[in-house]
């Protein structure tokens, strides 16, 4: 489900990124409250557009990257 690929994927990138590695990190550098990335990180909530396109900044990448989307997912479907 999309709540756990952005939680395994916030999971995987803070660890990748050292100046990104705690959830505070992570709030104060996305300006998404620490609650909410709690959350994220526990796969037990619906992000804003706002908060997935914030997250995702703050690591230099997009929300489709975080959320898991790709334009071949999206175009692939069959009629």
């Amino acid at each position: 489900d999309i709540k756990r690929t952005i939680a395994d994927n916030v999971a995987a990138w803070m660890a990748e990124s050292p100046t990104l590695d705690t959830l505070k990190k992570l709030a104060t550098r996305s300006g998404v409250s620490f609650g909410t990335i709690q959350r994220v990180r526990n796969a037990e909530v619906n992000l804003t557009v706002e908060n997935l396109v914030a997250i995702a900044s703050a690591f230099g990448r997009t929300a489709a990257e975080l959320s898991g989307s790709s334009s071949s997912t999206w175009m692939s479907a069959e009629p």
